[in-house]
């Protein structure tokens, strides 16, 4: 719904005012026409807001005769980001000062119920907000990057009228008994960064520079035989006009939207014509590409590209995804590692094994190799007949009586055992765990049947009270049991869970060595004994901070309820300095989980620029390389965007996700497929279509520089009208 006041226009009337001055020459076009003052902001005037812009402006009237140039064609396109590229030293003041104003906004929080906060709100339901903002907040100084950042937030941000924000915190202080509505929520402006238009987002500078380009498209396009006519565009500009004011209860006349946006009817239109013939020019490249590709042979061959890299990223125990994660590397680093100077950095050398196993035995082991087989006891004490069971049971009264109390009673007469025996309640169950007994008896039915079992080589490994043998219930005792068979070069049998188990060829294959962080976060080891040291420092912890860890009701809260903020505490020296490394501070634990290998992935990154490549350190921590081929028409993703607008033998950025899985690469060269280019078009037409329309705006920008067609800023300061 639009809602409008348009009491300005009866009073408003062009031709009230006075003549305007003479347009005037500020440069020439890239046709070699001049390039003229006036012609350019009336274009900027017309694409700075558009139809979208209704929510956010509250009760001003934007351009609804433009269904979102800017946004479409430039923001969402990655144009706007090229562009911005290309002329960042003419724009970076204006973006510093954004930059400056973004590092100072803190979202609506309720003075009493801080959790009802707009960013609360971005967490639950748009959490790529929270994060470009936090990315903006790192960058020291304007950059290309923070443009692209800001760009995605304009994008973003549209999702989130202020009117729905509004109602979500005023329904959410409606939930909570006793606290009023807070006026700043009834009647504040709730527009992402106070930015309401194009122009408070990215500054006078860039629309004056986008309606340049766009004029210098349209120009080119003539050339290039495009032709749109004033009757053609003023219908598209019509048509614009009545889909902006479906769905509206207000009526605005299509006069009355030119007044609003300070434009007469012709103005408007050759506005609107220029934007037509730089659309048909950019987005007919991508079309034609889908049509055919015989006459694009530049086009075709770069659809048909691809980016050999050498892809550097961490091995997958260092990928961390949870806050489990995070103290359970820290834990590990600081149990087997040489400590660094910055705790951040990974150890290049391990402790002593002796100091290691003295202190925490849990992370050495010894790793034997062997061949188990396994039968079931079950099944081998069918061969016993019940005259052999009955003939044991006699025999080992004394034995059973130990396993089944109801045959405690002493019985020296056989016959007298047989007949308590029958009336025994649990009959069933004394007959199959003597029939387990009778096995036992017979050696040669076991052999017999480990002569025909499967056999499979298996590695074991030996630590302090743990072995990877599922069956084992005792490892100390069979450590002990494997060692000494090991030295009389004999096999080894033990039962479990009525199968019994046996180890031939028993072989060591390494002394004592530090078990690896892998194994032990497969084998859930590694978060048992974090937990446990976690535990006991709980007890130490909560007395310093009564406060954070005390129940409501008297006592301590329990240690799982806490696991996350003793953590925290415990390795405050760490979370300090990814805060340092980030230049932020109290941030969720997320966050610091994320962030957590970006130092060692830098410094690895620096290391990286030295030919050939070192790779220093404990072998478990060190980068895994990998060779993959980027094919330009693959679904878009970070790689392949920062690889085909590089060119080769060159490094990428660190690229430092939310879920952990940082990575870089090295762009050995690029080179072409010789399969049919209509066949990949077909299968990613719109990767294609977008990639063409960026390759031509790229040539069109070269050109456009080289004839210095765009003019910023296009006024001295002393020379404003």
């Amino acid at each position: 719904m639009i809602v409008i006041s348009f009491t300005f226009f009866g009073s408003f009337n062009p031709s009230d005012q006075p003549a305007q001055p003479k347009d005037k020459v500020i440069g020439k076009s890239v046709d070699g026409s001049d390039l003229y003052l006036f012609e350019i902001q009336r274009l900027a005037r017309f694409i700075s807001t558009d139809r979208s812009d209704v929510e956010q402006l509250r009760g001003e009237l934007p351009n609804l005769l433009n269904d979102g140039v800017v946004r479409v064609d430039f923001l969402e396109t990655g144009l706007a980001d090229l562009l911005a590229r290309t002329y960042f030293d003419l724009l970076k003041e204006e973006m510093q000062s954004r930059l400056t104003h973004v590092q100072k906004f803190r979202p609506y929080a309720h003075p009493r119920a801080p959790f009802i906060s707009v960013a609360a709100l971005w967490d639950r339901f748009y959490p790529q907000i929270g994060e470009e903002i936090q990315a903006l907040k790192k960058e020291e100084t304007a950059t290309p990057e923070m443009f692209a950042h800001l760009a995605k937030l304009y994008l973003e941000q549209t999702h989130v009228p202020q009117e729905l924000t509004r109602r979500i915190l005023l329904y959410q202080m409606q939930q909570i008994g006793g606290l009023e509505p807070d006026p700043q929520v009834q009647y504040g402006d709730f527009s992402l960064f106070g930015y309401h238009t194009l122009k408070d987002w990215f500054g006078s500078n860039y629309i004056d520079m986008t309606a340049q380009f766009i004029h210098n498209a349209a120009l080119v396009a003539e050339e290039k035989g495009y032709r749109v006519g004033a009757n053609e565009a003023k219908a598209d500009l019509l048509r614009n006009f009545e889909q902006s004011l479906k769905g509206s209860k207000q009526s605005i006349s299509f006069q009355q939207q030119l007044r609003a946006i300070g434009l007469e009817e012709k103005e408007a239109i050759e506005a609107w014509r220029k934007v037509l013939l730089f659309r048909r020019y950019i987005r007919g490249a991508g079309e034609a590409t889908l049509l055919d590709s015989l006459p694009f042979k530049d086009l075709a061959a770069f659809a048909r590209e691809k980016a050999v890299v050498h892809v550097y990223q961490l091995p997958e125990s260092l990928k961390l995804q949870s806050a489990d994660d995070l103290f359970a590397l820290q834990f590990y680093i600081d149990t087997v590692g040489v400590a660094e100077k910055e705790i951040l950095s990974l150890p290049l050398q391990s402790k002593p094994i002796e100091e290691i196993e003295k202190k925490a035995p849990a992370f050495v082991e010894v790793v034997y190799k062997g061949v188990v087989s396994s039968v079931s006891q079950e099944e081998l004490s069918m061969r016993a007949s019940m005259r052999e069971v009955l003939q044991w049971q006699m025999d080992h009264w004394d034995e059973m009586a130990k396993k089944f109390p109801s045959l405690s009673q002493v019985f020296v007469d056989r016959e007298k055992r047989f007949l308590h025996l029958e009336s025994a309640p649990n009959r069933g169950a004394i007959d199959s765990w003597s029939r387990l007994q009778v096995v036992y008896t017979h050696p040669e039915w076991v052999e017999e049947a480990f002569e025909k079992a499967r056999k499979k080589g298996q590695t074991i490994s030996l630590s302090s009270g743990r072995t990877n043998l599922p069956f084992i219930e005792n490892p100390d005792l069979f450590a002990e049991q494997i060692r000494e068979a090991h030295l009389q070069g004999a096999s080894l049998t033990v039962a479990s869970d009525f199968t019994l188990y046996r180890i031939e060829q028993i072989e060591q294959e390494s002394n004592l060595r530090i078990r690896s962080l892998a194994d032990m976060k497969q084998d859930g080891s590694l978060l048992e004994l974090v937990d446990s040291h976690l535990e006991k420092k709980y007890v130490q912890i909560r007395e310093t901070t009564p406060s954070v860890f005390q129940a409501e009701g008297g006592g301590w809260r329990p240690f799982s309820e806490v696991k996350e903020k003793v953590g925290m505490a415990v390795y405050a020296d760490l979370i300090r300095s990814i805060d340092r490394q980030e230049k932020t501070s109290n941030q969720p634990i997320s966050f610091y989980v994320s962030r957590r290998m970006a130092g060692p992935m830098h410094h690895a990154w620096d290391e990286a620029q030295k030919e050939p490549i070192e790779m220093k350190g404990i072998d478990q921590f060190k980068l895994v390389r990998q060779e993959k081929e980027l094919h330009r028409t693959a679904e878009e993703n970070w790689m392949n965007n920062e690889a085909f607008f590089m060119v080769p033998n060159q490094w990428s950025p660190v690229y430092v996700p939310e879920d952990g899985q940082i990575v870089f690469f090295y762009l050995q060269e690029k080179k072409w497929d010789e399969e049919p280019v209509l066949a990949q078009m077909q299968a990613a037409k719109t990767t294609i279509s977008k990639n063409a329309q960026l390759y031509l705006a790229k040539a069109l920008l070269g050109k456009i520089q080289k004839h210095k067609a765009i003019v910023i800023p296009m006024q001295k300061e002393d020379d404003h009208v």
